[in-house]
């Protein structure tokens, strides 16, 4: 709990073998409630390793994608009734020690949403086809939401379950394996409540830094902007 408000982490998981175990032995539990693990379908030990640390665990029987595995968490975060809801990558790439200051954001300085921004701390290590995609990616982005924002295709974030109630997520097309995010960030912006951006530095592993497919996965994170230029 943060300041009277009950905060729960999600956290999507497909195949995190020797990951997640360690993403979850740092994240700061006295900030957070309950930890909720979507297990997407994976294939390998990822279930066992997340239920060495005390989460719970809601397991999908084929890989899905996040699109389906965020509105089985967003349903979930209302029916508890929890104030706010942290999200975060279960790979190791972002670092659960920064959760505090998401959380600072949200209830001291009032946003209704924080998202982690790569580009505000030096970034290393990145690769080269990663940088330009999420640079370009963010630029559009900003253009179509009337709004700069430098780290667009970032998952890590901060919000007030309130808004929830504010965005339609119903849309079939949400449940591609990649577009949620993007959207609840453009509707949030567009709807004129508050986003800030916050330093949350990535690593980078040398390899399997990710799973998205090249073209077929950036098309579908392209599908917000498109759907939001009227």
């Amino acid at each position: 709990m943060y300041k009277e408000n009950k905060v729960l982490l999600m956290m999507p998981a497909y195949n995190e073998e020797g990951k997640i175990g360690k993403v979850l032995s740092k994240v700061p539990r006295e900030l957070v409630d309950e930890i909720l693990v979507i297990n997407d379908g994976s294939t390998d030990n990822t279930v066992d390793e997340a239920k060495r640390y005390n989460v719970t665990i809601i397991s999908l029987k084929q890989n899905k994608g996040l699109g389906i595995a965020f509105k089985i968490a967003f349903a979930y975060i209302k029916k508890k009734g929890f104030d706010i809801g942290v999200i975060m990558g279960s790979d190791g790439q972002d670092d659960p020690r920064r959760i505090e200051t998401f959380l600072q954001g949200i209830v001291d300085d009032d946003f209704d949403m924080i998202q982690g921004c790569r580009y505000l701390v030096t970034v290393k290590n990145i690769p080269l086809f990663r940088l330009v995609t999420t640079r370009l990616y963010s630029i559009v982005f900003s253009i179509v939401a009337k709004k700069w924002i430098r780290d667009a295709s970032t998952g890590y974030k901060a919000f007030k379950v309130a808004l929830l109630d504010k965005i339609d997520f119903s849309a079939e097309w949400l449940n591609a394996k990649y577009g949620i995010e993007q959207h609840f960030l453009i509707q949030t912006i567009k709807k004129g409540y508050k986003v800030k951006e916050i330093p949350a530095k990535k690593h980078f592993p040398k390899i399997g830094y990710s799973k998205m497919r090249p073209l077929v996965d950036w098309l579908n994170m392209l599908r917000p902007i498109f759907k939001n230029l009227w």
